[in-house]
């Protein structure tokens, strides 16, 4: 039981810093026309010019990046309206944290770019927040947005 845990907990985490290709579970993707480097670089315009976000590892090789942890406050059922800024919900009751992970990688089809939301609240714990797909929908379409590409 303990071994099936461990690898379960290993397989929901991207884990690029200790080697092997990062894995991104339950990700928004979209597939885009265009070459890699220039989707590459419209990604981390994205992240660091349009949402202003630290950014933590960039391995542009494997087609990773990650931001930093944020943290914020905010009250419970508001992190998707909250995604960006604490703005608001200063005297909230909860901490919570988040961090972005993309994967941009090639295919037969084109040029494709997987967005995780990674979230966590602490209530006398860290607790893990599961992903409504929200934000990283809106990732896919501000990274089409600075591709010219029309959004569906």
């Amino acid at each position: 039981m303990f071994g099936f845990l461990f690898f379960a907990i290993l397989a929901g985490c991207p884990h690029s810093k200790v080697g092997g290709p990062a894995i991104i579970p339950a990700a928004a993707q979209r597939i885009f026309k265009a070459p890699y480097e220039r989707v590459w670089n419209a990604t981390l315009a994205v992240l660091t010019e349009d949402l202003e976000l630290p950014l933590d590892e960039v391995v542009t090789s494997s087609g990773l990046v990650s931001t930093k942890w944020i943290t914020m406050n905010a009250k419970p059922g508001d992190f998707a309206e909250a995604n960006r800024t604490a703005k608001g919900f200063e005297k909230a009751p909860m901490l919570m944290e988040y961090r972005i992970v993309v994967l941009v990688k090639i295919s037969p089809e084109g040029t494709v770019v997987r967005a995780r939301r990674y979230a966590r609240e602490f209530r006398q714990n860290w607790y893990s927040v599961p992903t409504d797909l929200v934000f990283e929908r809106q990732f896919l379409e501000l990274v089409a947005s600075r591709l010219g590409v029309p959004n569906p």
